[in-house]
């Protein structure tokens, strides 16, 4: 057969009947939509192979006259829509108002479901017959607004028709290019369904009519971030609301599926939704991807949705942790460890330590630490840091290993003066600490300490000096005393038993410190209750006055002085002098004192100086390096002090004071013994740390209780050749 077979109806209205063996090949031409509902020659609801082929919807008047099956009237969607309906339900509609056959009803109700289901859209071949729910989102669907229905002719190659077998079903058939009358669906002034004139046959294949995606708008901050949502499918629904961020390549095409970066929310009843995006957004600027997901009449997501956009950020925001750990003092020469601290509003999640083989460039964001000291740049690097340990946190701490328990960056001021720190964040975070062309500050210097040699010192108050404390292991250099150290405060870094032998408790630098029985770390002892010795005066031998050399003085005995005054040179040798300052005088000590020459075989020829200053203060002047005797000074508030470093008497230089290291950079030997209300220790000479400025380790001040107060004569009856001489000293330990 080459021909088409055509079936022709009462008035010669043609509703095509083809022969299924027709069809392979006989039409090349191809369909005007690409979407393919449903497969050529089988059946939309079964997907079964169809057989020969009929009308849609059969319609006749009274008279048994073929009707056509679809009129201009139905460019009234009303009347489309009810005339649809009524084959739907009763197999015919009104306006065929011809006696059916059984067989018609059945035709023209599967008809319906056909229109109905294939102008929704739905895939077949198989496709599931139209409930009620689906009825009125078809319905929907025609009555959008943007739905233009006209009656026009219309060109086709695909046509349809119901499969004359028992399949009770419509199939899409390739037929040859005819125009006819057809009732046209338009969307956007795009055609989205036709049905033809006769037999409703809907002809070629569409997608159906298009459904609209839900409107939905974003707007917020990184606290809070709202909006609304509607859907023109269905306007009373609840929608669910799906939020993407850092999603890779940038917007989605359409909802790109659920992945690790993504939320679900819903709208409310009043088609408002909200979140909070700083649980999602970290340091970086974020897009967050806020899809409304469309819905059927049903409530049934139909694959359309809304999309709306909104860029925040950053919202971690990062502050300084301040102020750092970086020393206000530190000593030349030592290493300190730092650890810049910034804080972050939300926890930071990688890298953190753990990851020591990441380049510190690597980490995002860049921690980089600078410091500027006295002779420019001496430290300006990236540095690794950690968020906290186990898990992510909100501080981010240097950390240049890049693993747990690191101490930080080792930092060494080479020379004195004044180091400047800056760190900050670059990349994701940008924070500069401690501000913009702001830095934390520490001065560098040496630590001068003080020693006592051969004897004890007793303080009714804290001895306090500067010590390495057993740093590294074993070097207690700085501040001690040979001997014991008995304090009513606190013995503070200055140790006790100093280079003397014993076992490691003598060497522990607490040994000899009184009371040290809750010594601990830099504390050696303390709280021990001590009397400082009274002297009493002798009678008046003789009067002094202004400025005295000690090399004058030519004869032994007592010399009182009732204002202030002068001392220097050498005390000849044998020569006993014992001078007291009464009336509130001041001693001003402004060159060396040493002894003479003597013969240590020879005690009555070993000089003996003692000073007592009843109310006022001894001021060394500071080139003076040596001095010799005991110096008592008494007093109270301003008075009973010994300063030594001064440039006049009662002016002692301070730190306030220009150039006060270099002023009292000497060192000062005192042979003998200090007794005072307070001892003013102003040299700066030397340090306790070894250092590469040159600076010597060694004490500014030397208190050396040498044997020369114990074999000269004290100046007494006691010392006559009558009283006989000493053979032995022996120094022994405290009575407790």
């Amino acid at each position: 057969m080459t021909g088409r077979q055509k079936r022709v109806y009462g008035t010669g209205l043609l509703c095509s009947v083809f022969v299924l063996a027709w069809l392979g090949g006989l039409f090349a031409t191809a369909p005007k939509a690409a979407a393919q509902l449903s497969p050529l020659r089988r059946g939309y609801f079964t997907g079964a192979n169809a057989g020969a082929y009929s009308p849609v919807i059969h319609c006749h008047d009274a008279s048994g006259n073929i009707l056509m099956s679809l009129t201009s009237a139905m460019t009234d969607k009303d009347f489309f829509i009810e005339t649809v309906k009524q084959n739907l339900t009763v197999g015919r509609a009104d306006r065929c108002p011809g006696t059916v056959q059984p067989r018609d009803i059945t035709r023209n109700r599967t008809g319906a479901q056909f229109i109905i289901q294939t102008m929704r859209g739905v895939r077949g071949a198989p496709a599931p017959r139209p409930d009620a729910a689906a009825v009125a989102d078809w319905e929907m669907l025609v009555r959008q607004p943007d739905v233009m229905v006209s009656w026009e002719d219309y060109t086709f190659t695909i046509n349809s028709a119901y499969a004359q077998s028992s399949l009770n079903d419509d199939t899409y058939y390739l037929d040859r290019a005819t125009t006819t009358k057809a009732l046209v669906f338009k969307q956007g002034g795009e055609i989205v369904f036709v049905i033809k004139e006769s037999c409703a046959n809907p002809i070629d294949i569409y997608d159906g009519l298009v459904r609209h995606a839900p409107t939905i708008t974003a707007s917020g901050n990184c606290s809070a971030v709202s909006g609304r949502v509607i859907d023109p499918d269905s306007p009373g629904a609840i929608l669910d609301v799906h939020v993407y961020y850092n999603v890779a390549g940038g917007i989605p095409p359409g909802e790109p599926g659920w992945s690790g970066n993504a939320f679900a929310i819903s709208s409310d009843a009043s088609h408002n939704y909200s979140f909070n995006p700083a649980d999602y957004a970290g340091a970086q600027a974020m897009d967050f991807y806020i899809f409304a997901i469309g819905v059927d009449s049903s409530g049934i997501p139909d694959g359309m949705n809304g999309l709306a956009g909104i860029t925040l950020g950053p919202c971690n925001n990062a502050t300084c942790r301040l102020p750092s750990n970086f020393p206000a003092t530190m000593g030349v020469g030592e290493t300190y460890y730092l650890k810049p601290q910034i804080d972050l509003d939300y926890p930071w999640g990688s890298p953190y330590t753990g990851h020591p083989s990441l380049p510190p460039s690597a980490y995002n964001p860049t921690m980089h630490v600078s410091i500027l000291g006295p002779t420019g740049v001496v430290y300006d690097e990236d540095v690794r840091y950690d968020a906290g340990f186990p898990t992510p946190g909100t501080r981010l701490t240097a950390n240049p290993s890049g693993t747990n328990g690191d101490p930080g960056i080792p930092f060494t001021p080479s020379v004195p003066g004044t180091y400047q720190l800056q760190w900050s964040l670059s990349g994701l975070l940008n924070v500069t600490c401690p501000g913009v062309g702001s830095f934390e500050t520490g001065n560098a210097g040496f630590r001068p300490y003080f020693e006592v040699v051969g004897g004890d010192i007793l303080s009714g108050g804290d001895i306090r000096a500067w010590n390495r404390n057993g740093d590294p292991a074993g070097n207690y250099m700085g501040g001690g005393s040979q001997l014991a150290a008995l304090a009513m405060g606190n013995v503070d870094d200055f140790i006790t038993g100093a280079g003397l032998p014993g076992s490691t408790a003598a060497q522990s630098g607490r040994g000899l410190a009184f009371a040290n029985t809750t010594a601990s770390g830099n504390r050696y002892g303390g709280g021990y209750a001590v009397s400082p010795p009274v002297p009493t005066a002798p009678p008046q031998d003789f009067t002094l006055s202004g400025v005295v050399d000690l090399a004058t003085l030519g004869a032994d005995g007592t010399y009182y002085a009732s204002g202030n005054i002068t001392l220097h040179g050498q005390l000849s040798t044998g020569r006993q002098v014992t001078i007291v300052v009464r009336g509130g005088g001041n001693v001003f000590i402004d060159g060396n004192i040493t002894y003479g020459s003597y013969n240590a075989a020879d005690p009555s020829s070993i000089p003996r100086l003692t000073v007592i200053v009843q109310n006022g203060n001894v001021s060394v002047r500071r080139n003076v390096t040596e001095i010799h005797g005991v110096y008592y000074v008494q007093g109270s508030g301003a008075h009973g002090n010994f300063y030594s470093c001064t440039d006049t008497i009662n002016t002692p230089i301070t730190f306030t004071t220009p150039d006060a290291y270099n002023l009292c950079n000497n060192s000062l030997s005192v042979y003998g013994a200090v007794s005072a209300n307070r001892l003013v220790l102003g040299r700066t000479y030397g340090t306790y740390h070894t250092n590469s400025a040159g600076t010597p380790v060694a004490p500014a001040e030397s208190f050396l209780y040498t044997p020369e107060l114990w074999l000269a004569p004290d100046g007494t009856s006691s010392d006559s050749d009558a009283m006989g001489r000493y053979d032995s000293f022996v120094s022994l330990p405290p009575i407790l």
